[in-house]
């Protein structure tokens, strides 16, 4: 589960810790994502964000079921932390006189974020042909819920604590690790 008081980075460390102990777990296109810190000579540099990505080495261990699983847990568990961040940052903000968190299209907002967030959980163990397209189908609709939450913090969400640095973390992820390999998807 991903912890907010350490970021993402971390969170998908103790991922890659808990999935293939002294390892990191590679994709299936034979890459890795992880912390700038677990990852210090990399291929591609995300360390503004404090993650990198890089071609996995021999003793990558090859991306599990029970690493995918774990990867919408903590995209989860973010949107979850989200969606607590924007309720405490929208009843601190006011317009003619009363809480943002107050106005009803507000409500609605959440409400639908909190109610995605809830249906892509249950669909975790959901069986299907593809338990491959089943994690992306899940994966686009909780970068899509992100992406949604990320509108009810205008600006400030993009600060250096707003919450898109992680979400943009977990979205790049997503697309390295549970992405089905086509360019033509349409779960």
């Amino acid at each position: 589960m991903a912890d907010s008081s350490i970021g993402y980075p971390a969170s998908l460390d103790a991922l890659h810790e808990a999935t293939a102990p002294g390892r990191l777990v590679a994709s299936p296109g034979g890459h890795v994502v992880a912390s700038s810190a677990a990852l210090p000579l990399v291929d591609g540099d995300l360390s503004r964000f404090g993650a990198a990505w890089a071609t996995a080495g021999r003793n990558a261990e090859p991306a599990t079921d029970r690493f995918r699983l774990g990867l919408l847990r903590l995209h989860t568990a973010l949107l979850r932390g989200t969606v607590a961040k924007a309720m405490a940052t929208l009843d601190g903000r006011t317009a003619d006189g009363t809480s943002l968190l107050s106005r009803q299209l507000i409500q609605g907002a959440l409400a639908d974020a909190a109610t995605e967030i809830r249906e892509c959980e249950e669909m975790y163990t959901m069986p299907g042909p593809s338990a491959a397209a089943r994690d992306w189908l899940i994966s686009q609709r909780l970068i899509a819920t992100g992406r949604h939450l990320l509108d009810l913090f205008g600006a400030r969400g993009f600060l250096a604590d707003g919450p898109a640095v992680d979400l943009f973390l977990a979205e790049v992820t997503s697309n390295v690790y549970l992405h089905p390999g086509t360019e033509n998807q349409d779960a």
